[in-house]
């Protein structure tokens, strides 16, 4: 089986295979001679090679001329042989100048280009330098013309490369980000765009194509707007209010609720000091999308949330639109999805939410990894085998203290090959050529399921013998997999396909007491992702950063402002 993570590389690239191919087989213009035998041609394969561009393409030079800002030395090295490979493919021709002026090719690029804001990505990036100031019809020197050319190509390309891939590497920030996506062919990108004329539409086409990319998108434009207009007034800090009481504060509370949305715009300027029905409902909807008990009740915890500054809610939508460019193109027409901050388990559907559930995931020193695979199997009333880990840590010691450990907590000690060893022959100061494991039953760690999707890191979805831990609001809790509310609904979703396997069938074998494997007849992709920032209900809902992932990619996308 290839894992699903490795898979997103070849998602990518069939997309833009894909569009590519439809926009040549679409487009019907054609330069004067050539016909549609000659299609896979360049348009410009006849013409005389420029010269100068040649020579400065083929040579050492090329490596500084597609310098642009912030840019690594690995990162220019790659762009230059983009650029040496793309030329070479136009017979060595002026792309974006046409004789002593910008072309109209260029016109188009400066669209695309200006339009890296409306993805958070920083324009400043991707700065050309072609017609760049004040004169726009100012003549540009032949000698200029080669550089410029090569300079607003390699804008091109970096753009590219951000816009499908992402500006970084996800693994680099955290090794358990096992999400790759894969770098585009961007030589075939750029030259069917320019022969088609077709770069605003290959650059719309590749951006990511999730619904909720878009509707970041659309949260980013208004973030911006309430900036642009000065943000939000702070709340001065009170120990506490509840419904109903009289406080000079709930002016202050209605405008800053107003001008985020959680409040009727109508209220923004209500000076009443009471702190009504209206209000505590506005309150309970922002305590909603900040994962803080929704009370109604002002709080140290809500007013720390309320005054979080505008432009740190920016970054935080920019930074998950760039995690959303290292998922596919394209997401799967079915796949469950587990949000890490949010503590919560989707199944979506042609884009829809068809089954969500609470879930616990790994507790801050013991992550949950980021990661994509494929759900093969459920296993009903399970062995529970002991992490090396937690065996090291917690369950030998216990043993070595205590002789009737084991028994108490329906535990036994195996070999290698499975079979079951006297637990007083076991030297526990160094228990090795042994595992421990925990029998099916009421009292196992993983309840009457789990659901495998094999990975390098052993991590699943499960029951859990703890159902308390869903009542509390944070739930970082696991030693690293994912512990799920409703473990029977997840079970029969799953297992839809098999009529046999009645909701009556699955609680029997849930209870039964021994192990039952079911493989499932088409796997299912399984996500488990990192986003702080996501859009439910017609609003932002902004998480916690439980792992301090935010703070890691920040501090390489924004070195100065982190």
């Amino acid at each position: 089986m290839k894992p699903l993570c490795t898979g997103i590389h070849t998602l990518k690239l069939l997309s833009l295979s894909v569009f590519l191919a439809v926009a040549a087989a679409a487009c019907q213009e054609r330069p004067a001679g050539q016909t549609a035998g000659s299609a896979n041609r360049s348009i410009f394969a006849g013409a005389q090679p420029n010269a100068a561009l040649q020579t400065l393409v083929d040579s050492n030079e090329l490596n500084s001329a597609v310098a642009l800002p912030k840019m690594t030395t690995a990162e220019r090295s790659r762009l230059a042989d983009q650029v040496k490979r793309f030329y070479k493919a136009e017979n060595y021709q002026l792309i974006w100048i046409d004789g002593d002026r910008p072309s109209k090719r260029y016109a188009q690029l400066l669209k695309v280009l200006n339009a890296a804001d409306d993805n958070g990505l920083p324009p400043e990036l991707y700065k050309v330098p072609i017609a760049n100031g004040e004169d726009k019809n100012a003549r540009i020197p032949a000698e200029s013309a080669p550089k410029l050319d090569v300079q607003a190509t390699a804008a091109f390309f970096r753009y590219f490369i951000h816009l499908t891939a992402g500006r970084l590497d996800p693994h680099a920030i955290e090794p358990q980000w096992t999400l790759k996506p894969e770098k585009p062919e961007l030589v075939a990108a750029l030259t069917d765009a320019v022969e088609h004329n077709k770069l605003e539409q290959t650059m719309e086409r590749l951006k990511p194509g999730a619904p909720e990319y878009g509707e970041l998108q659309k949260a980013l434009v208004r973030y911006r707007a309430i900036a642009a207009k000065g943000g939000w007034p702070a709340v001065s800090n009170v120990k506490l209010l509840k419904p109903g009481a009289s406080s000079a504060v709930a002016p202050v509370l209605r405008r800053r609720l107003a001008i985020e949305g959680d409040l009727d715009a109508s209220h923004e300027n209500d000076q009443t000091p009471v702190y009504d029905a209206t209000l505590v409902d506005a309150v309970k909807r922002f305590q909603e999308r900040h994962r803080i008990k929704p009370d109604g009740i002002i709080k140290p915890d809500t007013i720390g949330a309320m005054n979080i500054p505008v432009q740190e809610k920016i970054r935080s939508i920019e930074l998950n639109m760039e995690r959303w460019r290292w998922l596919p193109d394209t997401m799967p027409a079915r796949y469950l999805l587990v949000e890490v901050p949010d503590y919560r388990l989707d199944a979506i559907e042609n884009g829809k939410s068809v089954l969500d559930m609470r879930v616990v995931v790994g507790a801050p020193d013991k992550k949950t990894p980021i990661f994509a695979d494929e759900m093969t199997t459920v296993i009903f009333s399970p062995y529970w085998n002991v992490p090396p880990d937690i065996a090291k840590t917690e369950t030998a010691p216990n043993a070595a203290k205590d002789p009737g450990y084991l028994d108490r907590n329906n535990m036994e000690v195996v070999d290698a090959s499975g079979q079951p060893v006297d637990a007083s022959s076991v030297d526990w100061s160094n228990p090795s050529g042994v595992r421990i494991r925990q029998r099916p039953g009421a009292d196992n760690a993983l309840g009457g399921v789990k659901f495998i999707f094999p990975n390098n890191f052993d991590v699943y979805l499960h029951d859990t013998n703890a159902g308390k831990l869903f009542d509390r609001i944070e739930r970082g809790l696991s030693h690293g997999c994912v512990r799920v509310e409703e473990p029977q609904k997840l079970a029969e979703y799953v297992l839809r396909d098999f009529p046999e396997w009645t909701p009556e069938q699955i609680s029997a074998a849930m209870q039964a007491g021994q192990e039952k494997g079911v493989k499932l007849k088409t796997p299912i992709p399984v996500f488990i992702v990192y986003m702080t920032a996501r859009v439910h209900e017609g609003g932002v809902r902004f998480l916690k950063d439980i792992y301090g992932h935010d703070a890691e990619q920040s501090a390489q996308l924004w070195p100065k402002q982190s």
